[in-house]
């Protein structure tokens, strides 16, 4: 659930930011950062985010900007799981203040594709028109990847308007030269995503004899389910899983020899970073254990223990 504090900002006489999102295209980028594990974008953190990105500003007082969030769904006549997901989604999240759903029902022979890029875009560009000419904003942001936006931005710049993309894939540079902002989300989407896991689960850099019945042993109750997955392994996590699963649990990692810290992740420093793990040369919040996807005790990579709060996500 969105908090309302986050979501009724002091803006006054209305003006603010409005949001337009594209429910289907931000599921799916989420959903696609792991092959490992079930992802979910977590729109709590996710609004929050796109607010700071579209000022440019991390401080609390963009909450006072938010003038309203509308969010685009598809609903799939045949696919009976996307349904209840986007029905779910209503259901926890509908009841907070500021931010709006608005589903789209097509029959079976109008969608173009799983979640109807016509029938969405179309209704973006509408609902941004729309407002565009009520003048109760200062910014406009479109949350989107989709192709064929471009006329709409050009139209919205030349109307004055100040629209923010936030792009949910590769940046389109068309987009790019008629937004008042551009913003990469695949940047900060992994930190804004849920892990809906049964199992508990054990990151480690390396992997011993010991290492199971070590863990047991740190564990409140005990467990039937404990999965332990070896960061240092490319057979049990590919390079795309381990830069996601580092960069959504924030794992502190450094080097023992270097000093230096690891606080961005890419496929050319995947060797690097797994031979460290292996050999012991990189520490940090390794073991790390998680249940249904929730923190429960991580290394402080000092010798010591953290054991997670029970609100921790």
């Amino acid at each position: 659930m969105i908090p309302n504090a986050a979501l009724t900002g002091k803006f006054g006489f209305g003006r603010g930011l409005k949001i337009f999102i594209d429910f289907w295209d931000v599921v799916n980028a989420a959903r696609n950062q792991s092959d490992r594990f079930q992802v979910e974008i977590n729109w709590e953190r996710f609004v929050t985010s796109v607010i700071h990105h579209s000022y440019g500003d991390h401080s609390t007082t963009v909450f006072d900007h938010l003038a309203g969030c509308y969010i685009f769904v598809v609903m799939p006549p045949s696919d009976q799981p996307s349904k209840d997901f986007a029905l779910r989604t209503l259901r926890e999240c509908g009841a907070a203040a500021g931010l709006y759903f608005d589903f789209i029902f097509l029959p079976e022979q109008e969608m173009l594709e799983p979640s109807g890029a016509a029938a969405v875009g179309a209704g973006l560009a509408v609902e941004m028109i729309k407002h565009a000419a009520l003048g109760q904003h200062d910014h406009l942001a479109l949350v989107s990847n989709r192709p064929g936006f471009l006329p709409l931005f050009r139209y919205l710049r030349d109307e004055g308007q100040r629209v923010v993309h936030i792009a949910t894939g590769a940046p389109d540079e068309e987009l790019r030269a008629n937004s008042w902002r551009q913003v990469e989300l695949r940047l900060w989407l992994a930190a804004l995503c849920d892990i809906d896991h049964d199992n508990t689960v054990t990151l480690v850099g390396r992997r011993t004899e010991t290492t199971e019945q070590e863990i047991r042993d740190l564990l409140d109750e005990p467990t039937a389910d404990l999965e332990i997955i070896d960061l240092s392994d490319p057979s049990a996590l590919t390079d795309k899983d381990l830069f996601f699963t580092i960069l959504n649990r924030r794992l502190y990692l450094r080097n023992t020899e270097t000093g230096e810290q690891y606080s961005g992740f890419y496929p050319e420093i995947a060797l690097e970073l797994r031979e460290g793990l292996g050999d012991g040369s990189i520490v940090g919040h390794l073991p790390y254990v998680m249940r249904h996807g929730r923190s429960v005790i991580y290394s402080d990579g000092e010798g010591g223990w953290v054991r997670a709060v029970a609100t921790d996500a």
